[in-house]
C-alpha cells in the first residue's frame, strides 16, 4: 500500500480529511497526520512516505517550503495542496516542485478524490499529462497575466514615489520572491528595469514639454539622487538629460 501523510494546521480540517476517505480501499495507508510542516519534515526524514496532502499556508515552514524540500531530497513523493482561493497565486508558485494537484477549501469529497486518483495515476507512470497539470498551467498563465497587469498599474500610479519590488508585493498582497519570478517570466525583465524605463519615459516627456530644471524632473519621476538619475537616463536613451533636451528643443507636445 502507498503511504500517505496529511498536514493541516487547523485540527478540525485535519480530522475532516482523515475521516472523509476510505484510504484502505484506495490502496493507501494513512501513516501520519501533522499540524505543522516541520513535524512532517522530521517524519519524512525517518520514514517512508509516498504521498502528501498538505495545507499551503501554515505558521513557520509552509507547504511550498516543504514541497521544495521534498523535490530536492525525496523526489518520488507526490504532493497535493489544500489552499484557499485567496492563496491560489502563491500555490501556483510551487508548480516547479512537481505538485500534482490542489484542493480548494471548503473541501469537497469529489474534489479530494479527484486529486487522490491523480496521485495514484502518477505513481503508475501513466504517460498522459494529467488534466490537473494542464488546469494548473492554464490557471498559472492567467494568473501571471493578471499579476503583471496589476504591477503595471501599480507603477503607473506610484512611479513618482519611493517604490520597490517589496512595496509592490506588499500593496498587491503577493509573496515578494514569487512576484519577482512571475514578473520576470512574463515580461523578460525584472521589476527595477521596468520601473527605470517607465520613469525615464516620463522624464523624457517632461524634458520635451516643460521648462523645468533637470533636478526637479528627476525628483518628479521618483529619483532622489540626481546623479543616479543622470546615469539611468543615459543608460536607456544614450544621452544625458541636457543633451536630450537640446536635441528636442522647440518640439511642441501634441494635443
Amino acid at each position: 500500500m502507498y503511504k500517505l501523510i496529511l498536514i493541516e494546521d487547523e485540527l478540525q480540517t485535519l480530522e475532516q480529511i482523515s475521516e472523509l476517505v476510505d484510504w484502505n480501499s484506495n490502496n493507501i495507508d494513512l501513516v501520519g497526520s501533522f499540524t505543522s510542516a516541520e513535524e512532517a519534515k522530521n517524519y519524512i526524514i525517518n520514514n517512508t512516505v509516498d504521498f502528501i496532502i498538505s495545507d499551503i499556508c501554515m505558521p513557520g515552514m509552509d507547504g511550498v517550503e516543504l514541497a521544495k524540500f521534498c523535490f530536492y531530497n525525496y523526489p518520488h513523493i507526490k504532493i497535493v495542496f489544500i489552499t484557499a482561493f485567496r492563496n491560489f497565486d502563491y500555490a501556483l508558485s510551487a508548480i516547479q516542485y512537481g505538485i500534482v494537484s490542489y484542493v480548494t477549501k471548503p473541501i469537497l469529497y469529489s474534489k479530494l478524490m479527484e486529486s487522490i486518483n491523480l496521485l495514484l495515476l502518477k505513481v503508475q507512470n501513466t504517460p498522459s499529462v494529467s488534466v490537473s497539470d494542464k488546469h494548473l498551467q492554464d490557471d498559472n498563465d492567467t494568473s501571471l497575466q493578471s499579476l503583471t497587469s496589476k504591477v503595471f498599474k501599480y507603477i503607473e500610479n506610484n512611479y513618482y514615489k519611493q517604490i520597490s519590488l517589496a512595496s509592490a508585493a506588499s500593496a498587491l498582497n503577493f509573496n515578494t520572491s514569487y512576484l519577482s519570478r512571475a514578473f520576470k517570466e512574463k515580461t523578460n525583465q525584472n521589476f527595477s528595469t521596468y520601473l527605470h524605463k517607465y520613469r525615464v519615459e516620463k522624464a523624457c516627456d517632461l524634458i520635451k514639454n516643460t521648462n523645468l530644471k533637470i533636478s526637479a524632473i528627476a525628483s518628479m519621476v521618483g529619483f532622489n539622487d540626481a546623479d543616479y538619475f543622470y546615469k539611468i537616463f543615459k543608460r536607456y536613451t544614450g544621452l544625458t538629460p541636457l543633451a536630450y533636451k537640446n536635441t528636442h528643443e522647440g518640439e511642441i507636445k501634441d494635443e
